[in-house]
Order: structure tokens, then C-alpha cells, then sequence
């Protein structure tokens, strides 16, 4: 079966303190995986790292059988959704800008619409997603991700 994710003896060394040692682990297609642990156990800065967003690290990241540093490919393949977004309240995007928001293929209305209405926020379409409540941002970028799925 297909590896999403390939992890291999991944570390991460900052001035004062090892946020990664010696990581490895394998995402294949159709599995779920969850990271926990406590505060300052290292899952933000592991997602960096796999986002391509902390780039001094030693061991292997692989999307789709390629290593990271050698192609960003795997980021149209990829939905982030923010821990915490946070829009000025006069942000001028409503949700439906969020939404559509470089779409990389087609996506027709219905589906925008159906995701919307799965997410509970289709009312808030025509909002600013300034104007919305933390967790109501946090569906509008799930929503986001699931559009280009």
C-alpha cells in the first residue's frame, strides 16, 4: 500500500533543547494517526517540519515516496489547519473568499455548498471570517482542506 507519510530518524536540535530525537513512523494511504503529548513534546515543531516551514533538521521526510528538500510537490496534496487562526476582526475575506481561496483544480459550487453545510457554517458564507469565533475559523480552513480533497 501507498506511504503518505515517511518519517525517518527525524531530529530537531534547538540552541537550549532537543524538540525531536529520533523520530520515525510510516502514514500509508487510508490510515489515521494522532499526535499528543504535553506541551513542549515537539508536535508543533514536527508538523513544521513536515510543512516544509523548519528546515534545520536531520533525518528523512518523505510525502508520497519524495523526499521533502528535494520536491514541494506534496503541498498541493496537503491541508493545513492552524492550531489557532487568528483574523483582524476588519479582515475583509468573508468565508466564502477563505474557501476558494487558491484552489489548485475545478471545485463546482455544489460541493463548496454541501462542505459548508457538513461543517456547519454555511450560514456564515457571506461573513468575515474576522468576525467569527475561534473554532468557526478553525471549520472554514477544514473546509478549505476538504475542498481540494
Amino acid at each position: 500500500m501507498l506511504s503518505v507519510v515517511e518519517i525517518e530518524h527525524l531530529t530537531v536540535q534547538y540552541p537550549d533543547v532537543k524538540a525531536l530525537d529520533d523520530v520515525s513512523f510510516t502514514v500509508k494511504k487510508g490510515d489515521f494517526l494522532g499526535i499528543i503529548g504535553p506541551n513542549g513534546a515537539g508536535k508543533s515543531t514536527l508538523f513544521a517540519s513536515m510543512l516544509g516551514l523548519h528546515t534545520k533538521y536531520k533525518g528523512t521526510i518523505k510525502f508520497f515516496g519524495k523526499d521533502i528538500r528535494k520536491s514541494k510537490d506534496y503541498l498541493k496534496e496537503i491541508g493545513y489547519v492552524p492550531q489557532k487562526p487568528i483574523f483582524e476582526k476588519n479582515f475583509p475575506a468573508t468565508v466564502n473568499d477563505v474557501v476558494r481561496m487558491g484552489l489548485r483544480k475545478e471545485s463546482d459550487a455544489n460541493k463548496i455548498d454541501e462542505i459548508l453545510q457538513q461543517l456547519w457554517i454555511h450560514e456564515l458564507s457571506k461573513k468575515r471570517i474576522g468576525e467569527l469565533s475561534g473554532g468557526q475559523q478553525q471549520r472554514v480552513f477544514i473546509a478549505k482542506a476538504l475542498v481540494n480533497n
